[in-house]
């Protein structure tokens, strides 16, 4: 029995997962009875974005159900869909083929069906698709569509006792049961958040989360809240603090079990503006939260001059564990004193997340390469698992969390990169999907750092950065999602920076940036050339260049570099054109301060972009966002004076990347959102609060893709509200 659901127009302050069920054994020709486990349905996705105005407050399932025979009935959520027209091979082609068959009345052939939900709430969770015989006996397995949530938990924490994980996907806090992977999102919060904890004795979640002053937008302030998982109130704030100018990196919040304190582990003086960088561990008695009052249990020395800097940290009987970087292994500090303590001294390998064992000598040690086990007073280290490329979508890219999970004695692994809690088995160090969303089949979307389309939205190109797994560019079916490695990238060891893509369609190539080197990839076979011009300069490389624009008409490639080798500057960002009909890719330098045209130099630029026959190219500066006009004849820059007050753009703000609206009369500059310019007169047209895009790329309509950690999303700008497309 195979059922192929598609979900149609919806709108939802959340976003849309599809869980699917798994491949299908035995025939048609002989009806399974009793349980569904007897016949598995084979569960597809098909997307039909084209089809779809994101529509107010409903869910629209379309799709195909095979194998009927008479009396089954096709049930969503327990209820009978009656609207199930028979699909005739004919039909398959011309709809006149179609027969509209009475309700209940079915007999064995493919049936298209559509159902309406209306008046969704906003944290509605699993729909369940089933076949049923006359009897109401179950002859599929289940389809499982959830909305409400595309991505895993990060930085969670894992309840033991009830078999759940509790942590953030974006900004909603997410409660997920690992055992059935049902999930609801019982809280949004206005900022991002940093670190969270569950105190399991109250059952609360306390959150660090990053934001800004209601009462002045411009301040940016960490807000500390606490949210009651078995109570509906709301969070509640109980202390907040002036971010201040740094750029502070936060380990771990930690709720003691049986001690009431709230303990918060950060590897920089994270409540002073000072400038020494240090490792801190706090303490806050949550008996006395109306007076906030803030105890520094540990404060190392500056890192530089003997101080120790933190990765990760858990609670133990009588010291909170750190693991460490820079050989100093994992070091305790005291609850009672806050004195420092080495307990398996001289372990470096990468670190990035620790967890304990059943017993207090045991420690499980996640990094790059794999998973070790260590033993308490003993700088001896056992590898259980790596992390190597025959680990396949298994291997590590960006983790960001991990639990010991004794029932199944195994490291629950939450890999942010893979979209994915992974089981690793703590005896064959096995690794498995516990829990995975995901549209479309094929190698996971990890890191997409540029996005192109065909003309007709058919196929998109996503040039991956792969976090650790390797550069790599995929091609997706837009109506299934699946996806196909197009062409492995990865040449070493290390990643190289993959800032632009570029598609000639009509030729026949993708041009890709990896590094300092310019790719020319075949789309239909995947074969790569590296444009050597580009590659080598004149005298030296490039360095990382940043973005690419083509020109189709001309045969034109223009690229930015923050290097100039012919002159053997290492400062100030230039802009190149190759030739892409000369044999050799000749070069030409089109603009950069003292060298070619006139106007303010930039640095680092972050994007390109050139409007269809103009002469003018579009760049933004990726580390003070000033936008730049450039000749393309005589290279004279010019800054484009923007007007954004109140859009949440400023001064030195860190830009992403750099697009053209459909219509090409405005440009979309990514940085934590999306501001809308007016090209010519650089006026602020619009700021959509997205915080979780790498990048806006018109779709047709109104709508905008967006490139997000681990998928490619469909954005309604009035509403925010997300389709995945693939993931």
């Amino acid at each position: 029995m195979n059922i192929r659901p598609q979900i149609l127009p919806f709108v939802l302050s959340a976003v849309l997962l599809v869980g699917c069920g798994s491949s299908s054994t035995g025939s048609p020709e002989t009806p399974p009875t009793g349980s569904a486990d007897s016949q598995s349905a084979l569960v597809e996705l098909h997307f039909p974005w084209r089809n779809s105005g994101l529509a107010s407050e409903s869910i629209h399932f379309r799709g195909e159900v095979s194998g009927m025979r008479d009396g089954y009935k096709l049930l969503i959520d327990g209820n009978v869909v009656t609207a199930l027209t028979r699909q005739s091979v004919a039909s398959r082609t011309h709809s006149s083929g179609d027969e509209r068959l009475p309700s209940g009345v079915v007999s064995q052939s493919t049936y298209r069906f559509e159902w309406t939900l209306s008046d969704v709430a906003p944290d509605v969770g699993q729909y369940r698709l089933q076949v049923v015989d006359r009897e109401g006996n179950p002859v599929s397995s289940e389809t499982v569509v959830n909305i409400g949530q595309t991505a895993i938990p990060s930085i969670f924490d894992f309840d033991p006792v009830n078999r759940r994980l509790i942590g953030f996907s974006g900004t909603d806090l997410i409660v997920l049961a690992i055992e059935t992977g049902e999930f609801y999102r019982k809280a949004t919060l206005d900022g991002l958040p940093l670190e969270s904890c569950h105190k399991r004795d109250t059952d609360e979640v306390y959150v660090i989360e990053t934001g800004f002053d209601p009462g002045d937008p411009d301040e940016a302030i960490y807000t500390f809240r606490r949210v009651g998982l078995s109570s509906d109130t709301e969070p509640h704030i109980f202390f907040t603090h002036p971010r201040g100018d740094l750029n502070r990196w936060h380990v771990a919040a930690l709720c003691h079990p049986t001690r009431n304190s709230l303990y918060v582990v950060s590897s920089d003086n994270f409540f002073t503006d000072q400038k020494p960088t240090y490792s801190v561990v706090y303490e806050l008695d949550l008996d006395a939260l109306e007076g906030s009052v803030w105890r520094e249990l540990y404060r190392g020395e500056p890192w530089g001059e003997g101080g120790i800097r933190f990765a990760d940290a858990i609670l133990g009987e009588d010291h909170i564990y750190l693991y460490t970087y820079g050989g100093d292994g994992v070091v305790g500090v005291s609850y009672s004193d806050g004195t420092l303590t080495s307990f398996v001294p001289g372990y470096e390998n990468s670190p990035t997340h620790l967890a304990q064992g059943s017993g207090a000598d045991t420690f499980y040690a996640v990094n790059f390469s794999g998973v070790d086990i260590l033993e308490r007073n003993s700088s001896q280290s056992r590898r259980i698992s790596n992390s190597t490329e025959a680990q396949g979508d298994f291997a590590f890219s960006q983790v960001i969390s991990a639990a010991f999970d004794a029932e199944e004695n195994r490291l629950l692994v939450g890999d942010e990169g893979l979209n994915m809690i992974m089981g690793i088995d703590l005896e064959t160090g096995h690794r498995e999907a516990v829990f995975a969303p995901g549209i479309g089949s094929g190698p996971r979307i990890v890191l997409p750092t540029a996005v192109a389309f065909d003309a007709s939205f058919e196929t998109a190109f996503i040039l991956d950065g792969g976090g650790n797994t390797g550069e790599k560019i995929l091609h997706i079916d837009m109506n299934t999602g699946n996806r196909r490695i197009l062409a492995d990238l990865k040449i070493d060891g290390f990643n190289r920076g993959t800032d632009g893509l570029a598609l000639d369609e009509s030729a026949g190539w993708l041009y890709a940036v990896r590094g300092d080197s310019i790719l020319k990839v075949d789309i239909e076979t995947g074969s790569v050339e590296t444009i050597k011009s580009a590659f080598h300069g004149i005298g030296g490389s490039y360095g990382n260049i940043s973005a690419l624009a083509l020109d189709r008409d001309e045969q034109r490639l223009y690229f930015s570099s923050p290097l100039h080798p012919e002159s053997g500057e290492e400062e100030g960002g230039a802009i190149y054109a190759i030739d892409l009909s000369s044999d050799d890719y000749h070069h030409t330098l089109i603009s950069k301060a003292g060298l070619q045209g006139t106007g303010p130099g930039f640095q680092t630029l972050n994007g390109l972009v050139l409007p269809s026959g103009g002469d003018t190219l579009y760049t933004v500066d990726q580390y003070n966002g000033n936008l730049y006009r450039v000749d393309i004849v005589t290279g004279n820059r010019s800054k484009l004076q923007t007007s954004c007050a109140g859009q949440g753009l400023g001064e030195n703000e860190t830009t992403q990347s750099l697009s053209l609206s459909s219509d090409e009369k405005a440009l979309l500059l990514t940085w934590d959102g999306v501001t809308m310019i007016d090209r010519e007169s650089g006026r602020c047209l619009d700021h959509y609060h997205d915080m979780m895009t790498r990048g806006y790329t018109p779709a047709p309509g109104t709508s905008f893709f967006s490139r997000e950690q681990g998928r490619l999303m469909l954005v309604d700008p009035g509403t925010l509200h997300k389709v995945i497309v693939s993931q």
